[in-house]
């Protein structure tokens, strides 16, 4: 009888286990479709969140005269580039690799143009900056499969690909399942998925070199000012042409280079 009575419980508690993850995953799945017409449903409903006060938004209505060009600018050399570069990669699996950064860099370039350039509702810049946002962190992904995973030797590649592909997963969900969220979040999550490198120096030295290592380490850094005067709006040389969001910009565009530079350079010639 007590067994019988061990065993209803049991089968209770996991009933109502089962009933609470099931409501979690119709919820999440509510989210997740919801999602997709950000625009209908906030005309509708009023689920689009007030931006009047966001700074960026507020820069995006009148915004300097160079605002999108440098990156509009960055899309024929990057697909020039790309192209020439998987060319140049042998082995099918290297190539694949490669091939997937190169398209990061051209997707995220011509996305940040689209995006920059032309002037957009709330629902729609909303929506672009999402994409915008999701191309960076899939641009680090790749980058961190292109540079570490083909050319740091041993373990230490498997983690950092794989640390630096779940922080960035972490990222994209977090910018899909919030409309809005926290610029700080994003931020942090941006710095801490760059950062994953610093952990590993010693094996980066060895399967880059010196030279490429400081490359390497250079980009993250001029990737880390670049964000850091986009969250501070500070330098703001010309707010007219030029402004904070521009450095912004400018940075990404040096930043690409330099770890462009290291696969082009370094790793595809090693393999």
């Amino acid at each position: 009888m007590f067994r019988r009575a061990a065993r209803f419980r049991r089968g209770g508690a996991l009933d109502a286990l089962s009933d609470r993850a099931q409501g979690a995953l119709r919820l999440l799945w509510r989210r997740c479709a919801a999602i997709w017409r950000p625009d209908r449903r906030g005309a509708a409903s009023g689920a689009i969140p007030d931006i009047s006060a966001d700074p960026y938004r507020l820069s995006s209505l009148d915004p300097p005269s160079w605002r999108g060009r440098l990156h509009a600018a960055m899309v024929p050399p990057a697909a020039a580039g790309g192209a020439w570069l998987v060319a140049a990669t042998p082995g099918t699996a290297n190539r694949a690799v490669v091939a997937l950064y190169a398209t990061s860099v051209l997707a995220m370039f011509a996305v940040s143009a689209v995006f920059h350039l032309r002037r957009w509702d709330d629902a729609g810049w909303l929506r672009m900056r999402r994409w915008d946002h999701t191309l960076i962190f899939a641009l680090i992904a790749a980058s961190y499969g292109a540079i570490m995973g083909l050319g740091v030797p041993g373990w230490p590649r498997t983690w950092l690909v794989g640390a630096a592909v779940t922080l960035c997963g972490a990222g994209i969900a977090v910018r899909w399942l919030l409309l809005h969220p926290p610029f700080r979040l994003m931020t942090m999550l941006f710095v801490a998925t760059g950062g994953v490198s610093l952990i590993a120096i010693v094996p980066i030295l060895r399967g880059l070199g010196r030279l490429g290592t400081a490359v390497v380490l250079g980009g993250c850094a001029v990737y880390f000012l670049g964000a850091l005067a986009l969250g501070l709006r500070r330098p703001n040389p010309w707010p007219g042409r030029f402004g904070y969001h521009e450095v912004w910009h400018l940075n990404v565009v040096v930043a690409v280079g330099c770890q462009y530079w290291v696969v082009a350079a370094v790793v595809v010639p090693a393999l």
